[in-house]
């Protein structure tokens, strides 16, 4: 085989062992894409306790290694017990206390807060403890990742964040292999949260190795060009999108008229008053909404940790609120074209709004149903849903809600329709999409 079709992708998060779909769907398409057009493809990933395909076939070569640490694979086996939703007793003593210890550290603010503030000034990752994780798995694994790329004569190697210490693989690959390295960003790391200049350097360092950058948005590349001074020609712009070939496998039937006005999130979400996807200020428009119109659904489809206390006091309070743990991804999009409006959610007050897109986003947009994003007003969701013509989105205010769920609610009564039914959705997708990776790689 020639040998620049050979392509190595590292990533946290891969199928069957992880927990988490949405994680690991942009390098699984691109593994694939390349796979079904004559490229050889392994990919390297972190292996979880966790064995789900979320519906979909493997055809490239996949290395899951597992994190070797006793502690660190207790707290990620106690993290995925967490989201089972069967709920089955661990054996392990040690796990089931770690589950107990996370749900009390949740629970608890100001303990959360104050190691959540640790654990950003060392890492800066959006996940708590996901930098201590990724660097002892990096530490325990980067010779045999780096002895297979030589040995196989691979010649580009992809590596995907988060989790952002990955990137540290970089050196150790450009130092003992000929290869051109590509960063691929889906999301930003010190841009994001600009709080820890320890990690800001971390990145600086790293970002040197790279030959190449991907980012999925103008504005992550633009910013990224500037502030770690890499030339922006060698900065790629590929976005996400919605997999064509699987929305072709829907039967996209008449789903008639909800007796219930239905507003749906549907993706992986934890239930708190905190975080990226915060759902207070929706609860208290939601609330006021309710004392005068019962026709009104919320739901949650991907909730991955249904036993929380919240869950179970907003569901004695309302009566048309519904909670739904994780799904396959084929029923899912099911959820999506029997609901009314589609919910967008990123409330953190930081600088993540201007570069992150949500994976679901694409698929809303496929469905053609209207968008309710809540978030930044300077936000690229906003942009997209004004640019294009899909939906509101508004602040995270529970007044700005309120009205904006107000006026969703009489145009759906009416039968009048916000999304715009003449925008082009294929270029959206991802074969459209990795068509462009492609010729990067070539």
């Amino acid at each position: 085989m020639d040998v620049n079709k050979k392509v190595a992708i590292v990533t946290y998060d891969m199928i069957p062992y992880t927990s988490s779909w949405g994680g690991c769907q942009r390098m699984y398409y691109l593994a694939e894409c390349l796979t079904k057009d004559g490229y050889d493809v392994t990919v390297f990933h972190c292996k979880s306790s966790t064995n789900n395909s979320y519906g979909k076939k493997i055809h490239f070569k996949i290395k899951s290694l597992e994190v070797n640490n006793r502690f660190l694979k207790r707290f990620l086996d106690s993290r995925n017990l967490v989201r089972k939703e069967n709920k089955e007793e661990s054996e392990n003593k040690c796990t089931n206390m770690l589950k107990a210890f996370r749900k009390f550290v949740k629970q608890n603010v100001f303990l959360y807060k104050a190691m959540n503030a640790l654990d950003s000034y060392l890492y800066n990752e959006p996940v708590f403890l996901n930098g201590l994780i990724t660097l002892v798995w990096v530490k325990e694994h980067v010779r045999e990742i780096t002895e297979y790329i030589h040995r196989n004569h691979i010649k580009t190697v992809i590596i995907s964040v988060p989790a952002f210490h990955l990137l540290s693989i970089g050196k150790y690959v450009k130092n003992n292999c000929d290869v051109r390295l590509i960063y691929d960003y889906r999301d930003p790391w010190n841009l994001w949260k600009r709080t820890s200049k320890k990690s800001f350097r971390d990145e600086k360092k790293y970002i040197s190795y790279a030959d190449k950058i991907v980012c999925t948005n103008e504005y992550l590349a633009d910013d990224m060009s500037k502030e770690f001074s890499f030339p922006r020609k060698d900065i790629a712009v590929i976005a996400n999108g919605f997999s064509a070939s699987t929305w072709e496998q829907i039967e996209e039937e008449e789903t008639g008229r909800n007796e219930m006005f239905t507003i749906s999130y549907v993706g992986t979400i934890e239930i708190i008053y905190d975080g990226i996807r915060n759902i207070k200020s929706l609860i208290d428009a939601y609330r006021e909404i309710s004392k005068v119109n019962k026709r009104i659904k919320l739901r949650f489809i991907g909730v991955n940790d249904l036993s929380l206390k919240l869950i179970t006091e907003l569901k004695q309070e309302f009566q048309n609120i519904e909670f739904i743990g994780t799904v396959p991804a084929m029923e899912s999009y099911k959820y999506i074209l029997t609901s009314d409006v589609l919910l967008l959610l990123h409330t953190t007050e930081d600088h993540s709004s201007r570069y992150i897109i949500s994976g679901k986003f694409y698929d809303y947009l496929r469905a053609g149903k209207p968008i309710l994003s809540i978030g930044s007003s300077d936000g690229i969701h906003k942009k997209l849903i004004d640019d294009y013509k899909i939906g509101i989105s508004v602040n995270d205010d529970s007044r700005e809600i309120q009205g904006a769920i107000h006026k969703m609610y009489v145009d759906w009564e009416n039968d009048m329709c916000e999304f715009n039914t003449e925008l082009n959705v294929e270029k959206f997708s991802r074969e459209f999409q990795n068509e462009y990776y492609k010729r990067l790689i070539q």
